[in-house]
């Protein structure tokens, strides 16, 4: 609005803009009838976006460790399901089980 209070020729300033400020109404109307009547301000939305970067490299780092954690018990798995296959090491168990709770 201030380039069209500035402009020599005001009508022919809002003829050559119309477009944008139909946008710019259109915008207003759009946005008021989701009950917005304030944006917030570019400071409060790059604290918002630096929040939400450092949670996402946050949600980043412990998905990778649950991956190695996952990794690690798949590993383990692998083991306890070979050693029980293991015909020398079967009997061992069962036999030790056995003699505990005689």
């Amino acid at each position: 609005m201030l380039a069209e209070e500035k402009a020599l020729n005001k009508n022919a300033y809002r003829k050559k803009h119309q477009a944008e400020y139909q946008l710019h109404d259109t915008t207003l109307q759009e946005l008021s009838e989701f009950g917005i009547k304030k944006l917030p301000s570019q400071e409060k939305l790059q604290k918002q976006i630096l929040k939400l970067e450092n949670e996402l490299a946050s949600v980043q780092k412990e998905r990778i460790q649950l991956q190695a954690d996952q990794r690690t018990l798949r590993i383990v798995q692998s083991n306890f399901s070979s050693m029980l296959q293991d015909t020398d090491i079967l009997p061992e168990l069962f036999s030790d089980e056995t003699e505990q709770s005689i």
